[in-house]
């Protein structure tokens, strides 16, 4: 994919759609969820093309299941306690809600346009979505499985990641970080960043960090000042971005040039870069095998990468 544009540049496109509007059956998004036995952690992985969710053994790097959603899936998460996956599917303006025990929709919800980003909070009691297409965040209630909040945030907003009491949303035009309060609902503070295009964001301890597409940077923000502190030179394009608590490590999907950037929390510098396939987006990390998987877009493929030494040590075709 030579450079991504805007959605409302091409009619509010998703970004599973090639430049010259060719769509592609590929995975753009992943997260990952523990299951009641501990040598099962499986991963979640949106397919844009066939509207479905591959569902991924990451002990056994197979697929072992497909959920169908609706139109254009794009980000996924997962709750706490790894009973509900939540899709957001761009196309149909629309989340749905897979029960993980029997991988199956139980429930849709209808949220702003163009849905995007999605982030549980850790209590596992709301569901934080960017609508890119009406700039704001839907907020849902997990025990109705309704729209209890819209919220108003910057221009065509993208990713979204909590810590703590804070939701952090990237806003792609507008080259801002609305934090919410998830108490109240409200943008207490709009940050300015680098020029995204696109805003991956995750949280690292009290460090969050934004991709910046545009600028082939990552920029580091302090959770508890809100200020930049700093940023940190990656590949080109950065897309994705995920991050292992227990090792610090940030791992950053590099599009333009179809590798994964492995970034020391610690020292915010680059110590590995990881090939992996053609235009890589979605990335999920998973804190308990030390696997990371990430989607590639062209490829039509996902790359899983062993945490500890740095390496691709499978493909899963979709």
């Amino acid at each position: 994919m030579e450079k991504r544009e805007k959605p409302n540049r091409i009619i509010l496109a998703s970004t599973a759609l090639l430049l010259f509007l060719i769509i592609i059956s590929f995975t753009v998004s992943g997260a990952a969820a523990q299951s009641t036995s501990p040598k099962e952690v499986y991963a979640y992985i949106t397919n844009g093309g066939s509207n479905t969710v591959s569902i991924v053994d990451t002990s056994t790097n197979t697929v072992i299941a497909t959920v169908k959603v609706e139109s254009r899936p794009e980000g996924v998460a997962v709750s706490p306690d790894g009973t509900g996956v939540y899709v957001a599917n761009l196309g149909s303006s629309t989340v749905s809600i897979i029960d993980t025990a029997t991988n199956t929709v139980t429930a849709t919800v209808g949220v702003g346009s163009n849905p995007h980003g999605v982030a549980v909070t850790p209590d596992g009691k709301k569901v934080y979505v960017t609508n890119y297409g009406s700039n704001t965040v839907s907020v849902i209630d997990t025990a109705t499985n309704r729209v209890k909040a819209t919220v108003n945030v910057g221009a065509n907003p993208f990713g979204v990641a909590i810590s703590g009491t804070k939701a952090y949303v990237t806003n792609d035009i507008d080259q801002t970080v609305s934090v919410i309060d998830t108490a109240t609902d409200t943008v207490t503070t709009t940050m300015n960043v680098e020029n995204q295009c696109p805003g991956g964001v995750a949280v690292a301890g009290t460090k969050i960090y934004v991709t910046s597409g545009s600028t082939n940077n990552v920029s580091v923000i302090d959770g508890e000042t809100n200020a930049l502190i700093g940023t940190v030179i990656v590949g080109k394009r950065p897309f994705g971005v995920g991050v292992n608590p227990i090792t610090n490590r940030i791992y950053v999907s590099n599009q333009g040039s179809d590798n994964v950037s492995v970034i020391d929390g610690f020292s915010n510098r680059v110590i590995a870069t990881i090939k992996v396939g053609l235009s890589p987006e979605g990335v999920n990390v998973n804190p308990t095998t030390n696997r990371i998987c990430v989607t590639n877009s062209i490829s039509n493929n996902v790359s899983v990468i062993n945490g500890s030494t740095n390496t691709v040590i499978a493909t899963l075709k979709q």
